[in-house]
């Protein structure tokens, strides 16, 4: 793709692409950053373009990576100052939590820990830790049914940890 044909299209392009990712929930200035990246890195790898007739899609594409890469990243930094319902963490609340990460074993904690703290794939998790994603999501699964199990009868107050030492401290 020449950079003349890439210019058109970026010209038409650009303003879907902030739609489509106005459309995902982004106020528009947040929209238009994210547009803007995805066009540069596309312009950065237009060698990679196989079908030039499809560039808008392949750019979006990438918007939408940047998207979700930076929704997760501050999803994984953002504080957790009181517990869901607006009441502050409790001392119970974080005893609770470490006795039932203490039943599991070590893998599962952080297993447990990745997807639902930090927000990773199961793919992302298989990577990190050495498995096949199929196995990370079997061994997720059973270490939930087996905390249910645990709780169930049980009155506990479980909040998210604020800190990843605070979990599995102890």
């Amino acid at each position: 793709m020449t950079a003349t044909q890439f210019g058109m299209a970026y010209t038409e392009g650009f303003p879907r692409t902030v739609c489509f990712l106005s459309s995902k929930g982004l106020p528009d200035a947040e929209a238009e950053e994210i547009a803007q990246a995805a066009w540069t890195r596309g312009w950065e790898r237009r060698h990679q373009l196989r079908d030039q007739s499809m560039v808008c899609t392949w750019i979006n594409s990438i918007a939408f990576n940047l998207f979700r890469n930076q929704f997760r990243r501050n999803a994984r930094h953002t504080e957790l100052p009181e517990m869901p319902d607006g009441r502050p963490f409790s001392a119970p609340a974080r005893s609770d939590l470490r006795s039932l990460l203490a039943r599991c074993e070590r893998i599962d904690r952080t297993l447990l820990w990745m997807q639902y703290v930090e927000g990773r794939t199961s793919a992302e998790i298989a990577r990190w830790v050495g498995m096949k994603p199929a196995t990370v999501r079997i061994r997720i699964m059973r270490a939930k049914v087996r905390l249910r199990r645990f709780c169930k009868g049980r009155r506990l107050e479980l909040p998210m940890p604020l800190q990843p030492n605070a979990a599995f401290a102890g």
